[in-house]
């Protein structure tokens, strides 16, 4: 999802982009929301939003922080002025709840949003009601406990790279393929060879063709069938490309093990290159499941919700469900305060009464008409 424009800061803002609406809180010197175009639907849902949100504060006792983006350089910054202004605030605030909800991004930021947030607090909960998928997956992985909803996911690692770099748009192919193919005909050939060599050497019964050749020239000649067989596949392999999607899936791999040495040594069940192994090139797409029941193989501080109290679990349901039902919908950075519902609420109930309130009969509309005319005047 590419939105172009600034994030704006203190009042929540809503700009309509289509079929996203992207939301900011920060500290906007305007009071008036009448320049941006306000979504009721949208103001509901956020209205929902936060107070599944407060519910969750209020069983945890802790800060809340939202996370609702994608992980890039714009998304990197607002954390970095929430966390400022937070903290600046809350000097005394070491723990808190990071509500993670993200399709992915880019690696580096990944990194740089786990170690911002553990060099600020010293323990940071990974909260995953729905999806935490790619680069949002790789943030999680230097969390200081990982809380999961039942409908909780996590994605595999391997890098997604463009198909057609002509074509932005163009729909994104994992970094593994070329090397997964290299593997396929690999195989296959090893295969063909073994199979072909074993009918022609063993002799089944009396109507079998004695083929009477030494071992060595008939392995040859079986290889050199083989070797023109798949030859027109090999000759499509591009070497420098497969250098270059192999030194892009190396980025996901070290960022893995980096993180997970610096911040989740101590909770590793398994060792960190099997772990980061499977995660890079053991699942078999990118939009692969990645639950509760894999994640605790490997890490042993992954809770389920239920696991903290049934009241967490029940609240956590509800958001999960919000995020299930509205994916993509809009964007949020920042850490909860009951003002934010309050203000939520308030653009909301004047936008349901504006398009509520009944319209002027056409006599009066006329009347207003010749009034600012002649204020005009």
């Amino acid at each position: 999802m590419t939105i172009g424009g600034k994030i704006l800061i203190g009042l929540i803002v809503l700009i309509n982009l289509g079929n996203y609406t992207l939301i900011a809180v920060k500290n906007c010197k305007s009071k008036s929301s009448s320049n941006f175009i306000i979504n009721p639907v949208i103001m509901q849902q956020m209205e929902q939003l936060f107070k599944v949100v407060k519910e969750l504060e209020g069983i945890r006792g802790l800060p809340q922080f939202i996370f609702i983006a994608g992980i890039r350089h714009k998304s990197m910054l607002s954390v970095r002025q929430e966390i400022q202004k937070f903290t600046k605030k809350n000097p005394d605030k070491k723990e808190i709840d990071f509500i993670l909800e993200s399709p992915g991004g880019n690696a580096d930021y990944a990194y740089v949003l786990i170690r911002t947030l553990r060099e600020h607090f010293e323990k940071v909960n990974i909260i995953v009601a729905f999806w935490a998928k790619s680069a949002a997956t790789l943030s999680a992985l230097g969390g200081s406990t990982i809380i999961m909803d039942e409908f909780g996911e996590f994605g595999p690692l391997d890098v997604q790279l463009s198909t057609d770099e002509e074509l932005p748009d163009s729909e994104p192919q994992s970094g593994l393929i070329d090397e997964i193919a290299l593997k396929t005909i690999e195989n296959r050939s090893v295969e063909l060879y073994e199979r072909m060599l074993l009918k022609l050497l063993k002799k089944n019964n009396s109507r079998d063709i004695d083929i009477r050749l030494k071992k060595t020239i008939l392995s040859k000649q079986v290889f050199e069938y083989i070797s023109n067989l798949y030859k027109p596949l090999f000759e499509q392999v591009d070497p420098y490309k497969i250098g270059e999607k192999t030194r892009s899936l190396a980025i996901a791999e070290r960022y893995a093990e980096r993180i997970l040495k610096q911040y989740n040594e101590e909770n590793l069940k398994e060792n960190v290159h099997d772990f980061v192994d499977y995660m890079v090139h053991d699942c078999p797409n990118h939009g692969y499941n990645i639950d509760y029941s894999i994640m605790s193989i490997f890490l042993a501080n992954v809770y389920k919700s239920s696991d903290i109290s049934e009241d967490y679990f029940k609240a956590l349901t509800k958001l999960s469900i919000l995020f299930y039902t509205n994916p993509g919908k809009y964007e949020y950075i920042g850490f909860f305060d009951k003002k934010i519902l309050e203000k939520v609420k308030k653009i909301k109930d004047t936008k349901e009464e504006a398009i509520n309130k009944p319209e002027l009969p056409k006599e009066a509309k006329e009347e207003k008409k010749d009034e600012k005319q002649e204020r005009k005047k």
